[in-house]
């Protein structure tokens, strides 16, 4: 009896052991991703703490530059996006959304980071210069024209397909990378006809002057956000090939568009115009 009692409290200490064993190992790996998610991810911060080389500056928080080690032993150059703690929520969808994406003309997902009040998204790194800025200062060829145009027709397509609205497209939401198109910011886009509730907002979208004309005067209605996405695109196309918003000026673009005036269209007949023409009519 006593023999048989011995074996069976071995039997339970050789368990109990085995357990802590086994929570020991657990909680080293979480130690270990913990510090490899730190290593792996780095920047230069200024005297005040900050990231030093911020890229740009958005609603939902900052992108700077910083090292990724992710992916290639020696460090990669990327963009990190650091979510403000108001927009975790969005930050999340936004991951959610860039991680479902492989298309040469959309900027690429590395990695996202999530620990106490710091949200951080990691994505390819592109040409400091946004398409509006690079327009502005740089003398580009009819074919660069046009490759820009395909590039964000082609990107818009993927993500149509894809069944996700970007919800704002405009010049300073494209991204260069050696004059290949990268659209960029998925801040607010949203995944169509998904059972999965996200936090994008209700109501108007995107921003003043690129926005479709039903999208302006919600009323409520139903907005197809697909058409409103294809109705910012005209614009950045016809941004593209003029150097000038088709609505006018910047304190009359969104009067324009709900007045149903005709946007002046580019002097290039054929395919191009008939496309502007489509991409820009009012529902």
């Amino acid at each position: 009896m006593c023999s048989q009692l011995v074996q069976v409290l071995v039997a339970i200490g050789l368990i109990v052991l085995t357990f802590l064993l086994w929570r020991s190992a657990c909680n080293r790996n979480e130690e270990n991703e913990a510090n490899s998610e730190q290593v792996n991810l780095s920047w230069e911060k200024g005297a005040d703490g900050r990231p030093r080389h911020v890229l740009g500056r958005g609603a939902q928080g900052i992108v700077f530059r910083g090292t990724f080690r992710g992916r290639v032993d020696k460090g990669e150059e990327v963009a990190i996006k650091e979510v403000m703690s108001s927009s975790i929520r969005p930050g999340r969808d936004e991951r959610d959304i860039l991680s479902d994406l492989n298309h040469p003309n959309i900027v690429r997902y590395y990695h996202f980071v999530e620990r106490d009040s710091l949200t951080l998204i990691v994505l390819e790194l592109c040409d400091p210069v946004a398409l509006g800025e690079f327009l502005k200062h740089t003398a580009i060829s009819v074919e660069l024209q046009k490759s820009l145009c395909l590039g964000i027709v082609q990107g818009m397509c993927y993500l149509h397909e894809k069944h996700i609205a970007h919800r704002d497209l405009k010049p300073a939401n494209v991204l260069l990378k050696e004059q290949v198109v990268k659209i960029a910011d998925f801040g607010i886009s949203k995944r169509l006809g998904s059972t999965v509730t996200q936090h994008t907002r209700s109501g108007p979208f995107g921003t003043i002057g690129y926005q479709a004309p039903e999208v302006i005067d919600n009323t409520g209605s139903k907005v197809d956000e697909k058409r409103a996405d294809c109705f910012s695109m005209g614009i950045v196309l016809h941004i593209i090939l003029t150097r000038m918003h088709p609505f006018g000026e910047e304190h009359e673009r969104n009067s324009n568009i709900l007045e149903g005036v005709p946007a002046s269209l580019p002097e290039q007949t054929g395919d191009q115009r008939d496309l502007l023409q489509w991409l820009l009519r009012h529902t």
